[in-house]
């Protein structure tokens, strides 16, 4: 049974038609998307490496600074979008998620609806899990219709998310973490760096466009 903070549908009759529509298999040999070249950024930047039980122990990194981070307990990854956004008013995002808890989701959301977050490209795996369960539906039951939301499906993996911010950063966290709660150990990577903004943000259209040209 799923938990009270996710929907997973096992049955076709409750799936939702764009799931019904866009959900591969974990194990499928092609991503769909081999006409788009691979993309590779080389940039320098100044590391810092922390093991962190709280964001605010830490602080945002300056323009150039990189943050790699251990989580050793319950975590989530919406937590460094809420204290970004609740800091600095973000201009737009893009939010790659492969799992999303609704809590989580409705954070976002909130984020949206305060204008904390202005506008938000998500893209959401249309991949199934290990145990052949349909992804969460919390991003279309929750997140699709919200003002400020442009949403699409593709079979992804990653887990990103990149913003411009009303300050004129340029935040970037990459990692393990899902956006659903866990007490996992998760690996992330915070980084201030307006290329590496505009380098995930160029896939982006290029996937959003293939994937809107398919009907998904």
């Amino acid at each position: 049974m799923p938990s009270e903070e996710t929907f997973l549908f096992d049955d076709p009759a409750h799936r939702p038609a764009a799931l019904e529509k866009c959900t591969v298999s974990n194990a499928a040999t092609t991503s769909q998307f081999e006409q788009i070249e691979d993309r590779l950024l080389r940039q320098d930047a100044v590391r810092r490496t922390a093991v962190i039980k709280r964001i605010d122990e830490l602080g945002l990194p300056e323009p150039g600074e990189q943050y790699r981070l251990v989580t050793m307990r319950t975590f989530s990854a919406v937590e460094f979008i809420d204290y970004i956004a609740n800091r600095e008013p973000v201009l737009e995002c893009a939010i790659v998620l492969y799992s999303i808890s609704r809590l989580n989701a409705a954070k976002i959301r909130s984020l949206l609806r305060r204008r904390r977050i202005q506008r938000a490209m998500i893209l959401v795996s249309s991949l199934r899990n290990t145990a052949a369960q349909e992804k969460e539906d919390v991003a279309m039951t929750v997140l699709k219709g919200t003002p400020g939301v442009d949403m699409f499906f593709a079979s992804s993996h990653a887990k990103i998310f990149t913003c411009e911010t009303a300050e004129g950063n340029f935040y970037s966290l990459e990692g393990s973490g899902n956006l659903a709660n866990n007490s996992r150990i998760e690996q992330y990577c915070l980084d201030n760096s307006e290329p590496l903004y505009h380098f995930h943000r160029e896939w982006l259209e290029e996937v959003k466009g293939v994937s809107e040209g398919r009907g998904l």
